[in-house]
């Protein structure tokens, strides 16, 4: 279920000055155009939840590792690299402990030409973080 608020919020209107006539202090009510009613319905499509039966994605724990967790988006179907491979990845980096703030991401990172630059090493060479190999 998702709920929306719109909230229209008027000027305040200073008092009248002391000695003064006041003619009228109406003020018209606030009226929705196209545009308000508009983004009213882009921000109740992106406040959508997933339903309920979409299950969470399931973290593993790395062994070894000192409590980092590791999600595979996309597992490949090539060989396993063995030690002294070189091999180059994407990656995001984000803290579970701060609603999952990106602190790193291969993406961020250009070339000459704007394309992002893949984390390239080598396996067994303890230059990657644990759940990188």
């Amino acid at each position: 279920m998702v709920t929306t608020a719109v909230t229209a919020v008027a000027g305040a209107v200073p008092p009248p000055p002391k000695g003064k006539a006041v003619t009228s202090a109406a003020t018209p009510p606030p009226t929705l155009t196209r545009r308000h009613l508009l983004v009213a319905g882009a921000t109740a499509s992106a406040l959508r939840t997933a339903p309920a039966s979409a299950a969470a994605p399931k973290f593993a724990e790395i062994p070894g590792s000192g409590g980092v967790k590791a999600l595979d988006l996309r597992e490949g179907s090539g060989e396993v690299p063995a030690d002294g491979d070189q091999v180059a990845t994407h990656y995001y980096g984000r803290l579970a402990a701060k609603q999952g703030w990106r602190f790193d991401s291969t993406y961020d990172h250009k070339d000459e030409t704007g394309d992002p630059m893949p984390f390239v090493f080598t396996i067994g060479s303890g230059k990657a973080g644990a759940g990188m190999v």
